[in-house]
């Protein structure tokens, strides 16, 4: 795994600072303790820092959008936030007479639109669906030229629609 520096935020309130992973095969956060050993707590955790310490110094995954899943918040808004579900599915491939398999982990990243009840939307980077959303996003798109073609450019749109 990649340990990098992180900060965990349980429900009761309480946060550790400490090098962690995060498992997207099983949805886990991992932390190291002072001997470098790996654990992973046992109090319920509200969300996560990877990458660093504060938040908007690292990635911020949280919960609540469904139960046990991490959603990084891509965008907080007065309607809602754009999220990102990374999974990990694997994949076995042995070759023609042969007795070994390789085993190999495939991540996936999805999209979400989270309202504020926390109810998910799978996001397409369309004008379309985008249209259907906002009705002012033709018009933005259409003066800014912005093609959706990436994340951040879904992101600035939010922010012009003060979505």
């Amino acid at each position: 795994p990649d340990w990098v520096p992180g900060k965990v935020f349980f429900i009761d309130g309480t946060q550790i600072i400490a090098p962690l992973n995060y498992n997207a095969f099983n949805e886990r956060v991992e932390l190291l303790n002072e001997k470098g050993e790996k654990w992973t707590p046992n109090k319920t955790i509200v969300g996560f820092i990877l990458g660093g310490t504060e938040i908007g110094k690292g990635s911020y995954f949280r919960n609540g959008y469904r139960s046990a899943q991490f959603f990084e918040l891509l965008y907080h808004g007065k309607q809602g936030d754009l999220v990102r579900q990374v999974v990990a599915k694997t994949r076995a491939k042995r070759e023609f007479n042969d007795a070994n398999t390789t085993v190999y982990f495939d991540l996936y990243e999805n999209y979400f639109l989270s309202d504020t009840n926390g109810q998910l939307t799978p996001v397409k980077r369309t004008k379309k669906f985008w249209s259907a959303i906002t009705p002012e996003s033709n018009q933005i798109l259409a003066q800014t030229k912005n093609n959706l073609d990436d994340w951040d450019k879904v992101i600035d749109l939010l922010e012009k629609v003060n979505y």
